[in-house]
């Protein structure tokens, strides 16, 4: 269960992630966990993403008094807590003194009492595929634990992942933003169990894992019209002559399994439709 208020024994710093990537106190849309812990790419810090972290703008979120916080969020209430870095002229996003205790606690409330840090990690990983694919791509995924809604992440082609280091166990559900001339063509989070949603999954995070979920996307180029009005190979061709795109359901590794983090069991394997 997730609990507000209490610091973990998960520290970030500015200097621990890989040059590529940093670490962010990434918010979410719930005042009982206003903030995980996330690694991203430096593009999705430096303003020039439509959808970035730059953008969840707002003050540090104020543990001592979440009354004021009334739902619907709308992503302005509080902020991202992103440290200074070159991508963002040195300057960082909420890098107050508040901002930085929070920080430093693991992203959550500080608190002279550390406890257990969260035992579970998960990466969102992108792998773009198809001629002629773009070489500059981004995507956005949603992610929720039950009624807890963590907010969405940037995967983009410079690191081409998203990872949350310091998750509770339990059920979380990472669906994509579909994007234009993509088709979501399969999902594999391992040895992990998991079930398929409409445009996603959800995974299960047993107490030590490390998951990570590949989602892979394939890019078809818009196919033009035949002046003749013929059915093309690829999609169908409607009165006016123009070709709608046939859209495949992806596959999904379903592994249904029992396991423990240190004894993986062998991966089960099963096509899972999409109806979305």
């Amino acid at each position: 269960t997730m609990v507000a208020g209490v610091m973990v024994a998960f520290s970030p710093s500015v200097t621990a992630a890989p040059p590529e990537k940093v670490t962010i106190c990434h918010r979410t849309n719930s005042v009982s966990n206003p903030y995980t812990v996330n690694s991203v790419a430096v593009s999705a810090i430096d303003g020039s993403k439509q959808n970035d972290h730059s953008h969840h703008l707002g003050p540090v979120f104020d543990f001592d008094n979440p009354g004021q916080y009334q739902p619907p969020f709308n992503g302005d209430e509080w902020g991202d807590i992103i440290p200074p870095h070159q991508a963002n002229d040195n300057v960082g996003q909420n890098w107050t003194e508040e901002g930085q205790a929070v920080y430093a606690a693991g992203c959550q409330a500080p608190s002279d009492e550390p406890n257990e840090a969260p035992s579970a990690g998960l990466t969102i990983h992108k792998v773009v595929t198809g001629d002629d694919a773009p070489a500059i791509w981004d995507f956005e995924f949603a992610l929720t634990s039950g009624e807890t809604d963590l907010g969405t992440t940037l995967v983009d082609d410079e690191v081409s992942e998203s990872e949350f280091p310091a998750l509770d166990p339990g059920d979380y559900t990472i669906v994509e933003t579909l994007v234009e001339d993509y088709t979501l063509a399969g999902i594999d989070c391992g040895a992990a169990t998991v079930v398929a949603v409409d445009d996603g999954i959800t995974v299960t995070l047993e107490d030590g894992d490390d998951v990570t979920c590949t989602f892979t996307n394939e890019f078809a180029a818009p196919t033009e019209p035949d002046p003749d009005g013929e059915v093309d190979p690829d999609g169908e061709v409607d009165p006016d002559g123009e070709v709608d795109s046939v859209q495949t359901p992806p596959e999904v590794q379903d592994n249904q399994v029992t396991r423990t983090p240190s004894t993986p069991a062998p991966v089960v394997k099963a096509a899972v439709t999409f109806t979305g």
